[in-house]
Order: structure tokens, then C-alpha cells, then sequence
């Protein structure tokens, strides 16, 4: 043997030789060393665990609520299918966080519930063409649906609010919703 393997033992698996140390010889299978000696450890981009998109969404909303502020999930649907799938999430801020504590304390509840109504869907409407850029991406039942096809809703999480108010349903946003009060008069007067 030659010096450089001089700690070497020959090992005999189906027949071949070869020159490994001591610890890398195990029961006659020896194991499998990449380039320059380090060993092969698989591709980097396929280790470890995998975590399913819609769990990242869930551990992005949790870190989303921890400061206390309210987040405005926008779900999306088809006209024909009715179907809620989960999108994007908006951050509220202080003056949405005081309208919803204002909702949650059961005084002027319509007021307080149309004004946050309003917000979001004014937030939605303005962002409507780069939502619907993202459900392709992020709900593949809708990858084929027509633009124009495409309905947003939302719920509000905040902590309390379903202990408080009761169980959420999803709310539809309407072109109308993001319209003021002086707005929705002149529309019905036909201004």
C-alpha cells in the first residue's frame, strides 16, 4: 500500500477494492465520499423539512398578530365555483384597530362594521389587478379563471373578535362597498 493509505483496509463489496480508513469501512459497504473528501450529503435545496405553502401563510399571520393589530384576510372565488380560497393578508393599522374595538364593544356595531367594511374593500378595488396577478400563482383551481370571473372577500382576525362576535363568515366585496355615504347617495340619485 502507498502512504497515503496506510491506515487503509481493503474492503470487498460485490467484488471491487477498495482503499478506505477504518471508519468509512462498515460491514464490508463503505459509504459514498463527494468530491475533495467531504462527504455526500444530497442536494442542499431538498434537505430538511418541508413546509406546505398554506402552513407559511398560517405562521405568517401568527407573527402578523402578535403586535395587536387586526389583519384583513382576502380570500378570492369564481362566480360559477363558490368556492373561498384563502389569497393575501392586509395589515391593519391604529385607526383600524380602533374600529374594530369600536365594533367589538356592541355600540353603533352597522357604523362601526360599514366604515371597516369600506377600507377593505377600498384596499381591495385598488389592488385588484395585482391580486388577480396572484391567484394563478397561489390558488391553482383558479389558474384558469377569466379575470372578470374573479370575486374577493375578507375576514377580520383579531384576537377576541370571534369570542365577542361570533363565528366569521367570509364577506363579499362589492364594487358599492367601496363607495362613502355621499358617494352612494349620488348613485342612487342617480348622479
Amino acid at each position: 500500500m502507498s502512504a497515503k493509505f496506510k491506515n487503509a483496509v481493503a474492503c470487498k463489496p460485490s467484488g471491487q477494492e477498495f482503499h478506505l480508513t477504518r471508519q468509512r469501512c462498515r460491514n464490508g459497504v463503505a459509504s459514498l465520499m463527494a468530491k475533495k473528501g467531504k462527504p455526500n450529503r444530497g442536494n442542499p435545496a431538498f434537505s430538511g423539512p418541508r413546509i406546505n405553502p398554506q402552513e407559511q401563510a398560517l405562521m405568517a399571520q401568527r407573527e402578523m398578530l402578535k403586535d395587536g393589530l387586526p389583519v384583513f384576510q382576502v380570500y378570492v372565488r369564481s362566480k360559477i365555483s363558490q368556492i373561498w380560497f384563502p389569497l393575501a393578508a392586509l395589515k391593519g393599522d391604529q385607526r383600524a384597530q380602533s374600529l374594530v374595538n369600536a365594533y367589538m364593544s356592541g355600540f353603533l356595531t352597522d357604523l362601526y362594521k360599514n366604515n371597516l367594511e369600506t377600507g377593505i374593500a377600498k384596499s381591495v378595488m385598488q389592488q385588484r389587478d395585482s391580486l388577480c396577478e396572484q391567484v394563478p400563482k397561489n390558488v391553482p383551481p383558479l389558474k384558469k379563471t377569466e379575470k372578470s370571473n374573479l370575486e374577493f372577500g375578507f375576514k377580520i382576525l383579531y384576537e377576541g373578535l370571534e369570542e365577542k362576535m361570533g363565528p366569521q363568515k367570509v364577506q363579499l366585496i362589492t364594487e358599492e362597498m367601496s363607495l362613502n355615504i355621499v358617494d352612494k347617495v349620488k348613485k342612487n340619485l342617480g348622479f
